[in-house]
């Protein structure tokens, strides 16, 4: 049997894939940001290095220095949205003194 990798989606969701399976995700991900992004496709050398993150066995992975990219943007819990009303009510004082 292979050996099955945990991998999170982009929701967080868990999910436990073969090499070979996130190798086809890989591929079937880039040729997607060749289509709609308009970028260049990655060489195999790449795609290799994507799986190789992908299946190291620590929870949290990077890459070396100067080599990031953003992938998602994931802001929802740190969003602060202010309204007039909002704004209004923070900078009122509670209770006025006469």
């Amino acid at each position: 049997m292979a050996t099955e990798y945990v991998l999170r989606m982009g929701d967080g969701k868990r999910v436990f894939m073969t090499k070979d399976k996130i190798k086809e995700e890989a591929i079937a991900g880039a040729g997607n940001a060749v289509d709609y992004g308009l970028v260049p496709d990655l060489s195999g050398d790449e795609i290799d290095k994507i799986i190789e993150i992908c299946t190291m066995p620590g929870k949290s992975v990077s890459v070396e220095f100067g080599m990031e990219v953003p992938v998602t943007h994931d802001i929802g819990t740190i969003r602060l949205t202010a309204t007039r009303a909002t704004a209004a009510s923070v900078s009122r004082p509670a209770a006025s003194s006469v």
